[in-house]
């Protein structure tokens, strides 16, 4: 199946929508481009990845639907273990997402049954990726004290820190080729870093 370009999703009335969270991951990462188009409600079904704003805070979250109530849906992130607590209505939905381009190549997302089984097997893959992170933990730790370990991990991954929004709310997030290891959300708190990365991170090397 040949995949369409965004010239043509553009024509067809396709909307880009930016990831930057992980609360989709496995399948969304963040900093890739999403593609979606508004649509009905009775457009949507379970297994269906929406962009839809947040109540009352503002702001999009693209989640996906695991059901459908009457009038509203009820969403969850793929690597989330609970559903949100807020029901989106029609008037919150921005878009169906129904492409990814991420490195120049555009992918298709599963909804729908495709979907339905990307959100069963969800459970499985958290509980095994935790154990894999404990094993991994043990063994950075054993690595981190090895002398300038830290300072070769940066010269490899070359870390970045891209900011979001004003002067006022300014978050700041950790990248490390486009996956968000860390982050800080305004100026008054401190930066909060995956456990993974804490030994080879110097905090005081962050901006404030």
């Amino acid at each position: 199946m040949m995949k369409p370009s965004i010239s043509a999703l553009q024509d067809q009335g396709y909307r880009r929508f930016c990831s930057l969270g992980g609360s989709m991951l496995p399948i969304i990462r963040p900093g890739d481009e999403l593609w979606g188009r508004a649509v009905g409600l009775s457009a949507i079904g379970v297994g269906d990845v929406i962009v839809y704003s947040a109540r009352p805070l503002g702001g999009s979250v693209v989640h996906r639907v695991i059901k459908v109530d009457g009038d509203h849906l009820l969403t969850q992130g793929d690597n989330c273990e609970r559903p949100d607590m807020a029901a989106v209505m029609q008037k919150d939905i921005q878009a169906k997402i129904t492409y990814i381009r991420r490195r120049q190549r555009i992918k298709r997302v599963w909804g729908g049954a495709g979907g339905r089984l990307v959100r069963r097997l969800a459970p499985l893959r958290r509980d095994s990726r935790s154990a894999l992170l404990q094993t991994a933990c043990a063994m950075v730790k054993l690595v981190a004290r090895v002398p300038l370990a830290g300072a070769v991990f940066c010269l490899i991954a070359r870390p970045t820190v891209v900011r979001f929004g004003g002067c006022y709310a300014e978050e700041m997030k950790l990248l490390i080729r486009g996956t968000a290891i860390g982050h800080k959300k305004g100026r008054a708190s401190g930066w909060e870093i995956r456990r993974f990365f804490r030994p080879f991170i110097d905090e005081d090397q962050l901006p404030r």
